[in-house]
């Protein structure tokens, strides 16, 4: 399934910025952003590097496409041509409900066809409090979903204000994960998945940029602290109670921002269950098998830099597997289900 990025915030809140940010960086995989209108993204004219229609190729591995009408049409239209993307990025009307943008993937024919991975809201902490009564409402709509906060434009705006902002927000949205940025320049993996590398015990995340560190890293001094980030990850051997589990990724601090892995549960002990986490929302979904491979959970994590539960929280992961029976191959109830299916084939033979 594509994974899928939606973008919200008021006109003049660094939205545009960011877009641009993610336009402008080499990517691995193809990336394709849709907006409302290229007039309003300033795209280098030195990355374009061919146009067809309502599309810009750029040399970055991106593609920018303008939404014409339905959302659902446009998406289908892209994920079918050929050189599908590999990710969606999709900027949401500066007054609109970035809600009824996600709720088109989540019905209808993009439902099995893509999934919504991340929801990040970008705020103007300098206007904030300036913002039009007669639309808080939108506001609060683009805050309440969000997985992701960036508190932007935190280089002109007083100190003193900055923290009103963050803890308004904080008080009216207890979990909402806030990074303040600049520029909105924030590292990709914090808008999109980490990328996990094997094996995740040596280096568990690609380099974000040189503003992430590993939690054994040193830390090297920046003239802005805002951009700076800790990673951590964990591997447990035994197999872990995965309702368990998830109830510790879905209490997690709000200065734990993201996290990705792979889950050895005990109740699925052949397939790896995938396990992706945005702000406050787990998805998980049904893996490859291990088949040769030694079945583990490896989880890693993208936090707030100086974030000192790692240990605690390493503990509490570790006990989902703690004292746990033994897993078997078999599924639970398979030996009454088989006895009970035999008994009524030998039934029907003496019949």
């Amino acid at each position: 399934m594509i994974p899928v990025t939606i973008i919200s915030g008021f006109l003049g809140s660094g939205k545009t910025t960011l877009l641009n940010q993610i336009l402008r960086q080499k990517h691995e995989e193809r990336v394709a952003v849709l907006v409302n209108d290229f007039g309003a993204i300033d795209i280098d004219g030195e990355l374009v590097v061919g146009v067809s229609g309502e599309k810009l190729a750029l040399s970055g591995g991106c593609i920018c496409c303008t939404i014409r009408g339905d959302l659902q049409e446009t998406v289908l239209d892209l994920i079918q041509g050929e050189d599908a993307p590999h990710r969606l990025v999709i900027e949401a009307s500066g007054v609109s409900d970035p809600t009824a943008v996600a709720m088109t993937f989540f019905t209808g024919p993009l439902k099995a066809k893509c999934r919504v991975e991340t929801l990040v809201t970008v705020v103007d902490s300098e206007h904030f409090f300036e913002t039009d009564p007669k639309i808080i409402h939108l506001l609060d709509r683009q805050l309440v979903v969000a997985d992701l906060v960036l508190l932007n434009k935190v280089d002109v705006c007083p100190a003193k204000k900055i923290q009103n902002v963050e803890n308004v927000i904080r008080t009216e949205y207890p979990d909402a994960r806030v990074v303040h940025t600049r520029f909105a320049e924030v590292p990709r993996q914090l808008i999109f998945e980490p990328v996990m590398k094997a094996p995740i015990q040596d280096r568990a995340l690609s380099p974000l940029d040189s503003h992430v560190h590993g939690t054994g890293d040193p830390h090297h001094h920046h003239d802005d602290h805002t951009l700076v980030f800790d990673t951590w990850s964990t591997e447990i051997e035994a197999a872990v109670d995965r309702d368990q589990l998830l109830r510790v990724l879905t209490t997690l601090p709000t200065q734990i921002y993201r996290a990705k892995g792979f889950i050895f549960c005990q109740d699925m002990v052949d397939r790896e269950i995938v396990v992706h986490l945005a702000g406050r929302r787990v998805q998980q979904f049904m893996g490859k098998p291990w088949a040769d491979r030694k079945p583990s959970t490896r989880l890693v994590f993208i936090a707030r830099q100086g974030f000192d539960g790692f240990g605690e929280l390493d503990e509490q992961l570790k006990a989902c597997a703690r004292d746990a029976p033994k897993p078997s191959r078999v599924p639970s109830g398979w030996a009454a289900w088989k006895k009970t299916f035999e008994d009524r084939v030998r039934q029907n033979e003496d019949a």
